[in-house]
């Protein structure tokens, strides 16, 4: 994006130290930042577009209108805010091979913490909610973990999903082994069996784009 608008300057915010370093376009910075931590360190009105993805894992039900007032907040007149969910990320149900479902497990304890799996259904409803935001829309696309060969781009995204898929779980690797579910030396095969198992059944991941414009103070 900092390539595609030279003359902007764009800011990653990230809860991990994982941004590039020295390999990224002069008009990009990023930091570490909480959205957690309520209220943002930025001025009302700072951003002309604000986006906001895959926090669905991370936060619980009734913060998502909490953080989308404040994310409203920083958005200056007539700029945008967009957000974007995931649904339909685990696999539900027995896997050819026997081993444990991790998808299974790992939806159990999201809503044991009362994360709302399906907030991406909801994010058009938050952003109505809003009565400083208009123009509101929303766009869901599906993509498949196994796409036919000559797919050359989901074959590309079906990669990216599945990549992303390995580090989702496997950044939950101690809490699954906490709940007994392997043995620490069986893991690898495992996550390697679910994501097998998503691939051979052609597992759906389900991507929604919602997004609003802040009214002006003419409106």
């Amino acid at each position: 994006m900092g390539s595609d608008f030279p003359k902007s300057h764009i800011l990653g915010i990230d809860i991990s130290p994982v941004q590039p370093g020295t390999v990224k376009p002069k008009n990009v910075d990023f930091t570490i930042g909480d959205v957690t931590n309520l209220p943002l360190p930025y001025a009302d009105g700072s951003f002309d577009y604000v986006h906001i993805r895959l926090l669905f894992l991370a936060l619980k039900a009734e913060f998502w209108p909490v953080l989308i007032k404040e994310l409203v907040r920083i958005v200056r007149p007539g700029g945008y805010l967009e957000m974007m969910e995931a649904e339909n990320i685990c696999m539900e149900g027995g896997i050819s091979t026997g081993v444990p479902n991790l998808g299974t497990i790992m939806v159990a304890g999201l809503k044991a913490r009362g994360v709302d799996i399906h907030v991406a259904q909801k994010l058009k409803g938050y952003l109505s909610a809003q009565p400083d935001l208009t123009d509101i829309h929303q766009k869901t696309e599906t993509l498949s973990m196994a796409p036919h060969p000559s797919d050359v781009d989901g074959m590309k995204l079906a990669k990216m999903m599945n990549d992303d898929g390995a580090a989702a779980m496997g950044g939950l690797k101690g809490a699954f082994l906490a709940k007994g579910v392997c043995k620490e030396e069986d893991w690898d095969y495992v996550l390697s069996e679910n994501l097998k198992e998503m691939r051979r059944r052609g597992h759906k991941v389900y991507w929604t784009r919602c997004w609003g414009r802040k009214r002006s103070s003419e409106e």
